[in-house]
């Protein structure tokens, strides 16, 4: 997949020794929600988390970051998934033509209601 002529799987690399450690320490840790189901069963999501994880994995208390940052990204997926039944995982939302429903959900989950 390319964005701005950037491949982001090329973005997301990290070692196999982060991809055990992520699921170990952060992953295990996850309450069975809705939104970590989707974390969990989407391969972008995960490279995004292991990425995390090997950038600020080594500071313990970043931990909790790392799940929030990901549950927030599970709930907009989950959100989305209910607006637009074609989405089923996070690399369907990352188009042009998926827009304005990304920017929709993100305003409801953040209870910006400006318009």
């Amino acid at each position: 997949m390319c964005l701005y002529g950037y491949n982001i799987y090329i973005l997301l690399l990290v070692s196999c020794e982060a991809n055990d450690d992520f699921k170990q320490n952060i992953l295990s840790v996850m309450n069975q929600y809705q939104a970590v189901t989707a974390i969990r069963n989407d391969d972008l999501f995960m490279k995004f988390g292991i990425r995390l994880y090997f950038k600020h994995g080594h500071h313990h208390h970043r931990w909790q970051f790392i799940r929030e940052r990901l549950r927030q990204l599970g709930r907009l997926l989950v959100e989305v998934k209910k607006l637009d039944s074609s989405v089923s995982c996070l690399s369907d939302c990352i188009s042009s033509n998926k827009f304005s429903a990304i920017c929709d959900e993100v305003h409801k989950l953040c209870g910006f209601d400006c318009f």
